[in-house]
């Protein structure tokens, strides 16, 4: 139903639809009916397979001019149109909009949701690596020729995986309150993990993730997949980065939104404590 309203929307628009998404090899080989699976799949993702397999198709068959669709290395979860702007961690499948605890914020008319939108085409221009083109059940890859200086782009309240991770580790050292990590998984650096044991930090997971930590109280959620650090009364981040830092996460292409906005914070935590309820 999305990817329909995604094609009426992209004959619609005059700009069309944009799209940025990460087909990684094995997504690639698993869709394109030219290439054999490289191993069988688990029962449990056959179905959701079979369903990209459908949507990404159809999204192929509109015209190259009113859908364009990228692929690169990018964890970002983002829809923008002209009026509103979301940035959170949902994705667009079944189980993020049906099962998931998600997490998210929407702009409209802001500051923030045109920086959104300015962030986006810096992507677009600097960090996507194919266009995804398809043709008789047959996806192509075409290598977008990357900039040999790509743009700098720099926003105090947007920040990338190592801008979020360098933040936290300049606001953790100054800070000695409550803290809050919401995240699929959990794993701090050793630095971040001293730093945060100098405060009451509560941790919550996936059920599905290893929640066994000697040095912290941490909570499994059912199908948690929200991603929100909060400094209880000084800030709060929220995005699509979740609380894992090692090499391969700062090569991801993502956003955290930091806000130090006293109302915004209290709206974040009154809506924590809501859905704990």
């Amino acid at each position: 139903d999305v990817v329909e309203m995604i094609c009426k929307k992209s004959e619609q628009l005059s700009q069309g639809v944009w799209i940025i998404t990460d087909l990684r090899d094995e997504v690639i080989d698993r869709i394109d009916s030219q290439v054999e699976s490289r191993q069988q799949l688990p029962i449990s993702y056959q179905n959701s397979d079979q369903n990209k397999v459908r949507c990404l198709r159809r999204l192929l068959e509109i015209n190259s001019n009113k859908l364009k669709i990228r692929s690169g290395k990018f964890h970002l979860k983002t829809c923008i149109s002209e009026q509103y702007g979301y940035l959170g961690s949902c994705n667009l499948t079944p189980g993020s909009l049906n099962r998931n605890l998600e997490s998210g914020m929407i702009w409209r008319n802001t500051p923030l949701h045109s920086q959104l939108i300015q962030t986006f085409g810096h992507f677009w221009d600097n960090h996507t690596q194919d266009d995804i083109i398809g043709s008789d059940n047959v996806l192509t890859l075409r290598c977008i020729p990357r900039p040999s200086q790509p743009q700098i782009i720099s926003n105090s309240q947007l920040l990338n995986p190592r801008q979020y991770y360098q933040d936290l580790l300049n606001e953790l050292g100054e800070f000695r309150g409550n803290i809050v990590i919401i995240s699929r998984s959990f794993r701090p650096t050793p630095e971040l993990r001293e730093l945060l044991k100098l405060s009451k930090t509560q941790v919550y997971i996936d059920s599905q993730m290893n929640s066994q930590d000697a040095d912290f109280t941490i909570k499994s959620i059912n199908y948690c997949h929200a991603k929100i650090t909060l400094l209880q009364g000084k800030l709060a981040y929220v995005g699509g980065i979740n609380f894992n830092f090692y090499r391969r996460s700062f090569d991801l292409h993502d956003l955290m939104y930091k806000t130090t906005d006293l109302q915004e914070i209290k709206e974040i935590l009154n809506s924590l404590t809501n859905q704990e309820n």
